[in-house]
């Protein structure tokens, strides 16, 4: 987990490139006003103990290439949220009002955080999501469109 929590790190202090993500877009969507754009939530899943049988070194280089992915698509203005990283710990509230602990009993893998995106359709944000540095630790990114309510 190392290596995302230095992730989210990075997010934080991009933040102010996320800042100006808005007018990026705004004077793009002047050029091309027939662009709907459309944000999308990408979901980070991978199994912790992958990340917490890495060495300082290859949490480095991990944490790089986080860094620059993400940075990619915020110079592009298609950083919507940073997101955040979620704690291993949780529960699960079930029909009948059960409570489980953890909210990935089931499985090795867990959701580790999220990020918002920009993107003209699912096609284009799921190609944004495939240069995802998590796909290299055996992790997967969901890719699902936000329906504004």
């Amino acid at each position: 987990m190392g290596g995302f929590t230095g992730f989210m790190i990075f997010l934080k202090k991009i933040k102010l490139l996320s800042s100006r993500a808005p007018v990026i877009r705004q004077q793009a969507l002047k050029l091309k006003p027939y662009i709907t754009m459309k944000d999308f939530l990408f979901v980070f899943r991978n199994d912790p103990a992958v990340m917490a049988g890495m060495s300082p070194a290859e949490l480095q280089t991990s944490m790089k290439k986080w860094m620059d992915w993400i940075g990619g698509i915020a110079a592009q203005g298609n950083l919507v949220d940073r997101g955040n990283q979620l704690a291993n710990e949780g529960n699960v509230v079930r029909p009948a009002k059960v409570v489980t602990d953890g909210p990935y009993i089931e499985t090795k893998e867990s959701v580790g955080g999220f990020i918002m995106v920009r993107a003209e359709s699912l096609d284009e944000a799921t190609e944004m999501a495939k240069g995802c540095p998590i796909l290299s630790a055996g992790g997967n990114v969901e890719v699902r469109p936000i329906i504004r309510m």
